[in-house]
């Protein structure tokens, strides 16, 4: 019994999801200037106890500028201690992104890629015993872009 209630108070106040890499990115066609984006998160419970995902509300910034936004409801099993993935869909501010490649632009010919900070943060709200959890998203990544990766993209 001792054990189930250390294990429920730590997830009362749970522990920040953390995030580990995105993969397989599929990126829509610009209209109205955005560009849709889905990806598969792979991201890890560190906490105790599985429980229920109900939604991602997250933003990344970079340089100041909004860059894009997550907000999705969910219906799915976090295992508890591992890894896990979903899959998500992402609305890219294109003239964000044109605003922070374009600051970067000298350096992507001159070295052949670029690294560009990002501050995701945001909420995964979560259920577990009935009780509905904001668990907190707030972490710093690094994403390159290559100079060949953006030519392939250009129709010349």
């Amino acid at each position: 019994m001792a054990s189930f209630l250390s294990s429920l108070a730590s997830f009362i106040k749970p522990k920040e999801i953390e995030f580990i890499k995105a993969i397989n990115p599929v990126f829509g066609s610009l209209n109205n200037g955005i560009i849709p984006l889905g990806l598969i998160l792979r991201l890890r419970n560190p906490n105790p106890i599985e429980a229920s995902l109900l939604a991602i509300e997250m933003n990344v910034h970079s340089m100041g500028l909004k860059l894009a936004g997550v907000q999705e409801a969910f219906d799915c099993v976090i295992p508890a201690d591992a890894s896990f993935e979903i899959a998500i869909e992402s609305d890219i501010i294109a003239s964000s992104l044109k605003e922070i490649l374009k600051n970067e632009f000298l350096e992507i010919l001159s070295e052949g890629s670029v690294k560009i900070a990002l501050q995701i943060s945001g909420n995964v709200r979560i259920k577990k015993f009935g009780f509905k959890i904001n668990v907190p998203v707030k972490l710093m990544k690094e994403i390159e872009f290559f100079l060949d990766d953006i030519l392939s993209k250009l129709k010349l």
